[in-house]
């Protein structure tokens, strides 16, 4: 189809994206793009709060090992309706890319020093479903969310694949 909008600037503020500034001022249709440069989004739930609320654990099978400091990487995400919560749904972090650096920022967030990163589902195969992948974090980052990766629920793994630190 056509191209509609090109050199957006949007402040997150707007109600649609007709209503963000354009650089250069273009009209609706102008454009100097092609079609590989179709932006897109992921979404999140709206009945899951802001990743900011989301907790870390580390299992080793199904018993919580995070005091011990290692395990497999889990992160709960609270299911809400409204404001009442339904659940907390646990997921894992795939273990394409995942290093040192990732661990680093995984036992920062939980508040332990260090981090090495295991793979291959070294401490077993977590329930849920991944949440991350192909994470690619510098090991300075305050929360695996802050680094890049192919964005929530994006993921080419299977449960073999978790990560643990």
């Amino acid at each position: 189809g056509p191209i509609s909008l090109d050199n957006v600037l949007c402040t997150g503020n707007e109600a649609n994206l007709l209503s963000c500034p354009r650089r250069g001022n273009l009209r609706l249709y102008r454009h100097n793009c092609r079609h590989r440069e179709d932006a897109g989004v992921v979404c999140l739930n709206p009945d899951s709060p802001d990743p900011s609320t989301w907790r870390y654990s580390l299992k080793t099978g199904t018993t919580d090992t995070t005091a011990l400091g290692y395990g497999r990487v889990e992160i709960g995400v609270p299911i809400y309706n409204g404001s009442t919560l339904l659940e907390i749904k646990q997921y894992t972090v795939c273990d394409d890319y995942f290093d040192n650096r990732d661990a680093m920022v995984v036992c920062r967030r939980l508040g332990l020093r260090g981090g090495s990163a295991r793979i291959r589902a070294f401490y077993g195969v977590g329930q849920g479903n991944i949440l991350l992948d192909n994470l690619k974090c510098l090991g300075s980052e305050a929360s695996l969310f802050d680094c890049p990766h192919n964005g929530f629920y994006n993921h080419n793994c299977r449960a073999r694949e978790d990560a643990g630190v």
